[in-house]
């Protein structure tokens, strides 16, 4: 999945970019945060001669540096109110609040995010033209009625399936968290698999760039005779909890509460309970099974095996030389960068943290010689976003986190899973470190596969890039998926 680390990590270290480039991936990184951070509806001044004329949902794209960036915007009245969102589904991103102007034939729009994007544009002949506008680029931007079209997701699986659906909820504490747990039709009791998302608030499909991974997954392993446990992370669809700020640790009580709840079902052979965690949840796992002998295995996809800190730079570099940045402004961002993630890690307080970022986002608007320094309200606004980001409790948790002390615990089963060009969770940077720390632990069961051409998500790709994951239309390459449910049932099938 898309993890909230490679987000921060591109919205930290954007401004070397060229300016094109930099209004693109500040873009990306803006909706990211406003998922992450604004939960409602901002409405604003009611009043339009013609409101049918505006309600409803509308389509355009943004050309930039060669691609096209749809968005789609739903506009409602009631009440003689206006209200509306917008969605950028090439990023995953639903649902963002707009403030909205409606007046006569104009509109304008904006949203609470860095770079203080803004939409002006008028109802003309059925279309609304207008301008878009952030970080001092832009664009234009037409929106049509034009049919919303869905992406093309042929392994998405459709109902009725030739298996057992039930819909569960159970306790972590005062935590309550839901699910949907599938069992294969015949036989029993069955082998069976909890699924850990990434990072970032996940459902139990984690649903991102309109993919649903974990829905193919476990509607392929349980047609294969596994059944298999998803869950919504906390304050996500059914689940309780997410308010409570949690970081990996309480994320791996998560799931050692869901494999408890396996181990009572009676249709689960409780001797052959395993976990499988994408990206974060592929650092979750090891650190859960070396606390608990009731996990019997564990698969690792995109899991990290370094501590947080040296994830983010590596993350960092490949993502600006895949958005074409020289190697020089690459080797000054990573210096930036590593110098503020000292000062997160180290505990430094948010004044001296907030006096760093002022001064690098100043430095930067020098160096790149665009001629556009920031106003101290764009300043201000992309400081405030990124400190609380950085301050957070998982973010801090995530930096100073070793994985391999955990996986020199794990005696159990382990497959490990990368894809060549995976731009987040380098597997040349990680693999290996799990392969040492795993024969450290005298562990004889390990097995290591690097897939070629695969991305983070798990898709055959072009270059491995974030802007690719929406319009692949794999969501998890079969080779993956067979030698998941392969390896599962070598070694706990009947």
């Amino acid at each position: 999945m898309v993890s909230r680390m490679a987000y921060r990590a591109a919205r930290t270290e954007i401004k070397g970019v060229s300016p094109m480039r930099r209004a693109r991936i500040l873009w990306a990184c803006a909706t990211a945060i406003v998922l992450l951070c604004v939960p409602g509806i901002l409405t604003q001044d009611p009043v339009a001669q013609e409101p049918s004329e505006f309600v409803g949902d509308w389509q355009g794209a943004l050309e930039v540096s060669g691609t096209r960036l749809t968005i789609i915007i739903h506009l409602v009245h009631e009440k003689e109110k206006w209200s509306g969102t917008m969605d950028s589904p090439m990023q995953g991103a639903t649902g963002i609040p707009l403030r909205l102007r409606v007046r006569g034939a104009e509109i304008e729009f904006s949203m609470d995010v860095p770079g203080n994007p803004v939409f002006k544009g008028k109802l003309e002949a059925g279309r609304i033209i207008g301008t878009f506008s952030q970080s001092g680029q832009s664009l234009p931007l037409t929106l049509s009625r034009e049919k919303v079209v869905g992406p093309v997701r042929p392994q998405e699986p459709k109902r009725p399936f030739p298996y057992e659906e039930i819909e569960v909820s159970y306790a972590n504490g005062d935590i309550t968290l839901a699910g949907t747990l599938t069992l294969p039709s015949e036989g029993g009791p069955f082998p069976a698999a909890l699924l850990i998302s990434g990072s970032g608030a996940q459902d139990r499909d984690e649903t991102v760039f309109a993919h649903k991974p974990f829905l193919v997954l476990s509607d392929n392993l349980t047609r294969r005779g596994i059944a298999v446990l998803r869950v919504d992370d906390r304050g996500v669809g059914g689940s309780t909890g997410g308010g409570t700020r949690p970081t990996t640790a309480d994320f791996t009580e998560d799931a050692l509460a869901g494999v408890r709840f396996l181990q009572q079902r009676p249709e689960v052979d409780p001797k052959k309970i395993g976990l499988i965690g994408h990206s974060e949840g592929g650092t979750i796992a090891p650190l859960a099974a070396s606390r608990s002998d009731a996990i019997a295995f564990i698969v690792l996809m995109a899991g990290s095996a370094v501590p947080g800190q040296e994830l983010v730079s590596r993350q960092t570099e490949l993502l600006l030389a895949a958005a074409e940045t020289s190697k020089t402004e690459i080797g000054r961002k990573l210096k930036q960068q590593r110098k503020l993630l000292r000062m997160v890690s180290s505990g430094a307080d948010s004044i001296k943290i907030r006096k760093e970022m002022r001064k690098q986002i100043l430095a930067e608007a020098m160096v790149t010689g665009d001629g556009h320094l920031p106003s101290d309200q764009e300043m201000n606004q992309t400081i405030d976003t990124q400190l609380a980001a950085m301050l957070s409790p998982w973010y801090r948790y995530f930096l100073n986190y070793d994985p391999r002390p955990a996986l020199r615990k794990v005696s159990v089963p382990v497959l490990a899973l990368g894809g060549e060009l995976d731009l987040q969770v380098d597997p040349k940077q990680n693999l290996p470190e799990i392969r040492k720390a795993l024969t450290e632990a005298g562990n004889s069961d390990v097995t290591i596969r690097e897939f070629p051409g695969l991305n983070h998500l798990f898709q055959k790709a072009e270059t491995g890039s974030i802007d690719e994951y929406y319009e692949i239309e794999e969501t998890l390459n079969q080779k993956v998926l067979k030698t998941i449910g392969d390896w599962i049932l070598k070694r706990f099938g009947d």
